[in-house]
């Protein structure tokens, strides 16, 4: 059983005059502090058994669009709640909705390959986040590999694992003279064709 800390005052505050009840429940759960509900929040977040689970629609992106407050706190506590742009093919985000979000960390999930052009311009996309993105996992081979190549010619400063497979026969891949700005994360090269 799980056990939670609350100010004493927050609960006061939540629970009024004398410990009212009337009122519907939505008219309750908004006069939740912030605290409050941050602890709750944090407690369905524990629930969730892998992070990516939380970081996909069923997780904080459901919370945050439960109302306006309810988006303000989640947001405003990304490094608590532990929240990350999940993106792969089948789930990507805007570049306007990216611009509108604070600076969440992003994972690049493209392990299952990368089929179409969009998807590679999805992904370069992406990629110009660099002082945002943790994590990389791509499959590719061809002119989709050389646009990722081209891409990661800069310093990635918070990347901490690359997972790099190329689907190209009879060669090694040689990574450019600048791949990633000369950082160095966590690197695992594999040829797929083998």
């Amino acid at each position: 059983m799980m056990t939670t800390h609350v100010d004493a005052r927050a609960l006061e505050q939540f629970q009024g005059n004398g410990g009212d009840t009337e009122g519907s429940p939505i008219s309750r759960i908004n006069k939740l502090p912030g605290e409050v509900l941050l602890e709750i929040f944090d407690s369905y977040r524990k629930g969730f058994k892998y992070i990516k689970q939380w970081n996909r629609i069923d997780g904080w992106f459901k919370l945050s669009h439960v109302c306006r407050k309810w988006r303000e706190a989640v947001l405003a506590s990304s490094s608590r709640l532990d929240l990350r742009l999940f993106l792969t093919v089948s789930h990507h985000i805007n570049a306007a909705l990216m611009r509108r979000l604070p600076p969440l960390p992003i994972v690049l999930n493209y392990e299952m390959g990368v089929r179409t052009a969009r998807d590679h311009d999805r992904i370069v996309a992406a990629l110009k986040y660099c002082d945002r993105v943790r994590e990389i996992a791509f499959r590719g081979s061809g002119s989709g590999l050389d646009k990722f190549l081209k891409a990661t010619k800069r310093s990635f400063p918070v990347l901490e694992s690359l997972e790099l497979c190329h689907s190209s026969s009879g060669f090694d891949l040689k990574l450019p003279h600048k791949f990633l700005g000369g950082s160095a994360p966590f690197i695992i090269i594999c040829n797929g064709a083998r």
